[in-house]
């Protein structure tokens, strides 16, 4: 029993490496963008101006007093039954006194700070716009350093960097069970929405684009699934060389090697995967069309069962909308294929024979030569590489569209309780 739950353990932190990247900015900016083109009610937002921070504030939370903790009435706005301070590293950073309650109210970072567009501060802006320039906000630092959970621990764990409770603010497993993001993105909309009606339309659609930021994040495969595919498990070593009795015995290590060879596994394709994806939709070419008219979507009116069975809450788009496990694995798999075994295996002289964690400058070098013929490789092998890479990103193109309907039914979610939609 002892064992097997230590193996269940360590196949679960296979995902504490792969939690520090995401999409990257300007996929989610781009991915944003695509999804709305489509939402007409956002064009009678098209001239917004920056209003005082503070008076949105005491606005939104309904009286002229200075913002506490619980003005917004979020009675819980994360998972966990605990005080607000608990989800605080600490807010001793922040000098702005506002910021800093809010910070402490929405349970954010020491490290989260309001930065501004070059000249929107001055100049009016569209809603579209707010929405493009502020999906990627959530990874600036918001979500990071916090003591969110006690499952943050299998997303992430409590490492010296910070970015722990990051992982778990922007994952969702087990049905939603584990990891918050259909919470927060349904807690950013919420307050969006309440921004918008008091009058402060540039924080509402700010707010609204962070809620977006989550929605984006469930589109990629290892935020939604623990463990993609076998293919992650490194399950070598479980045996020592023969000794003097000429009998190979248990090496005591194999279940610290499994966690640490299976982490950085999942974390290697994870981010091959996630930076070739980047590169191709935000490129100009053929893959970055596909993607982009995916997440766009046709244009045709959702039929009468779509309709019936649609989502009432962003909460419920977020966690009917992950990524299906066919989807995953099929993905998964064909990104070991595409990309090869080499990142399945111990790096050149590694004294503990555990797969190395390739850093961002190995990524990106193994991308830009991914579609090219390997040295030595056979004109069969690389025709079959190719084939992966084909099935790996119509898969993708595929959760694009999905993703794209999910964002759109948040948006007009959001429009019909603001009064901008007509009901069909």
């Amino acid at each position: 029993m002892r064992a097997s739950s230590s193996l269940v353990v360590a196949l679960s932190l296979t995902l504490s490496a792969s939690v520090a990247w995401g999409w990257s900015e300007m996929t989610h900016r781009q991915l944003t963008a695509d999804a709305v083109t489509s939402v007409k009610w956002l064009d009678q937002h098209k001239s917004l101006r920056v209003t005082p921070f503070d008076k949105m504030l005491r606005d939104v939370a309904g009286d002229a007093k200075p913002v506490g903790p619980d003005a917004f009435n979020f009675k819980q706005a994360g998972t966990r039954k605990a005080k607000h301070d608990k989800y605080m590293a600490s807010t001793a950073g922040m000098t702005d006194g506002t910021v800093q309650q809010f910070a402490r109210h929405l349970m954010l970072s020491n490290q989260t700070a309001f930065k501004f567009v070059k000249g929107e501060q001055t100049k009016p802006i569209s809603a579209r716009q707010v929405l493009k320039s502020y999906s990627g906000e959530p990874d600036w630092g918001m979500d990071k350093g916090l003591d969110a959970s006690k499952h943050q621990g299998l997303m992430g764990g409590t490492d010296a960097t910070k970015t722990s409770s990051q992982g778990f603010r922007h994952m969702s497993f087990l049905f939603g069970s584990m990891g918050e993001a259909p919470q927060r993105a349904q807690l950013m909309f919420n307050l969006g929405r309440k921004a918008i009606e008091k009058g402060h339309d540039y924080w509402g659609f700010r707010f609204v684009a962070w809620g977006m930021h989550y929605l984006g994040d469930l589109g990629t495969p290892v935020h939604t699934n623990m463990l993609p595919t076998s293919k992650y498990i490194r399950l070598k070593g479980m045996l020592r060389p023969r000794g003097a009795d000429g009998k190979r015995h248990l090496n005591k290590k194999f279940v610290a090697d499994l966690v640490k060879g299976s982490a950085n596994i999942n974390a290697n394709y994870h981010f091959l995967y996630e930076n070739y994806v980047d590169k191709a939709y935000t490129a100009k070419g053929e893959q970055a069309k596909q993607l982009s008219q995916a997440a766009k979507g046709s244009g045709k009116r959702p039929g009468l069962f779509s309709r019936l069975f649609a989502p009432r809450s962003v909460k419920g788009v977020a966690k009917r909308r992950g990524w299906s496990r066919l989807s995953t694995l099929s993905i998964a798999r064909n990104a070991v294929r595409f990309f090869t075994g080499k990142f399945r295996k111990p790096a050149a002289g590694a004294a503990d024979n555990t797969v190395g964690l390739v850093d961002k400058a190995m990524v990106a070098q193994a991308v830009r030569t991914s579609s090219q013929p390997l040295a030595g490789e056979g004109q069969r092998s690389y025709g079959k590489r190719i084939k992966a890479r084909n099935v790996m990103m119509r898969r993708t193109t595929r959760q694009f569209a999905k993703n794209g309907v999910a964002m759109r039914q948040a948006i007009k979610i959001l429009g019909k309780q603001l009064g901008r939609t007509r009901r069909r």
